[in-house]
């Protein structure tokens, strides 16, 4: 029997396009070619930073994406019982300078102006007054207080996404990728699976950094989307050694509830190769310890890697795939899947239902 929608690709931006769906009242089946939410979507930290200056584009779908996160995290806790730990913890940027280089503080109030500009709260810290707000830090850099910054735990998200998904009827079908297409035209009439043909009326690809392989299946091209290799360190430190998010140019460290501390990440432009590597993870704990001296004398709990899509052109791809009546497809957010996927989930959902979505994201 025929179904609504097919979504392919059962990670956040999947996920959520699914559960949106599901809502509007379509009959919504999801197909992971592993296990659903497995791939970047559970390797991510849980940043939720607010837009920055420069990010033109990206920045009012930040900010509406922002403003959807607490309703939207009461709501998963209500259908499906999982609390995701969404929650507003704070940050401290710390001026991003190198090894050899001393601390810039007039180079940390211009980062400052830069996060104002955009009606963010931002509060120049002095190195002193870092080191007062999380005194476990070395003290040795100026920073940015950013308050209002906002955390979520990726495991416990998909997991609420998963129940929500089920108590709205999507049907989720593990280890099921799609071999090939079946077509007519400029339609899309099947997925063929190794368990057999999927019948479907609109077919979403959200696959993450597998979405072009997906597409040259079906005779399409989204080479431009490639994957990129984020290696991450948890670490069982002791309860309350860290409160806020603290982050240094693209590696960060992030307190958990239980005093876990993930420590990221890498940006590694290897391919489709997911395995973590000494070099990584050394490099991470090296960064880890210049911020807070002595952190890896405590217990590495688990390391891992993910492989987060980025798109060539700088932006994700949404929208209906050209030449194709029912295909469409959302993915190339990069860094920003997890913050982005209830407007992105929107845009699907748009985009499916013939209203139309932002233009200037699709492919």
């Amino acid at each position: 029997m025929a179904i609504d929608c097919l979504v392919i690709g059962g990670g956040v931006i999947g996920l959520t396009a699914a559960w949106t769906l599901a809502q509007q009242g379509l009959s919504v089946r999801v197909l992971d070619q592993g296990e659903p939410g497995r791939e970047a979507s559970w390797a991510g930290a849980g940043i939720l930073p607010p837009a920055l200056l420069g990010q033109d584009l990206l920045s009012p779908l930040i900010d509406q994406a922002n403003a959807r996160w607490p309703e939207m995290s009461r709501e998963l806790l209500e259908v499906s019982g999982v609390d995701n730990e969404f929650h507003r913890c704070g940050a401290i940027e710390l001026h991003d300078c190198s090894e050899n280089q001393s601390d810039d503080p007039e180079g940390t109030h211009r980062e400052q102006a830069h996060w104002t500009a955009t009606g963010t709260k931002a509060i120049w810290l002095s190195a002193d007054e870092v080191r007062q707000q999380e005194p476990a830090l070395s003290g040795q850099e100026s920073g940015i207080l950013l308050p209002d910054l906002c955390q979520v735990r990726n495991p416990r998200h998909i997991r609420a996404l998963l129940g929500a998904c089920v108590r709205a009827g999507v049907e989720i079908s593990s280890h099921q990728g799609v071999l090939q297409w079946q077509r007519m035209g400029a339609r899309v009439t099947a997925a063929v699976t190794a368990a057999g043909e999927v019948v479907a009326g609109v077919f979403v690809v959200t696959a993450g950094a597998w979405s072009g392989r997906l597409l040259a299946e079906a005779g399409g091209s989204l080479s431009e989307v490639v994957p990129v290799r984020g290696q991450i360190v948890l670490l069982q430190a002791p309860l309350g050694m860290l409160s806020r998010v603290i982050e240094r140019g693209k590696r960060y460290l992030v307190p958990r509830r239980d005093g876990q501390i993930l420590i990221g990440s890498t940006e590694e432009w290897v391919g489709f190769e997911k395995a973590n590597t000494p070099e990584g993870v050394q490099d991470l704990l090296a960064f880890a310890e210049r911020i807070i001296p002595g952190i890896t004398r405590y217990p590495i709990l688990k390391t891992w890697s993910g492989l987060r899509p980025a798109a060539v052109r700088g932006r994700p791809l949404i929208g209906k795939v050209p030449g194709w009546d029912n295909l469409h497809v959302a993915t190339g957010h990069f860094r920003t899947g997890l913050q982005l996927s209830p407007v992105t989930a929107e845009m699907v959902c748009q985009s499916v239902l013939g209203s139309g979505c932002d233009s200037r994201f699709w492919p």
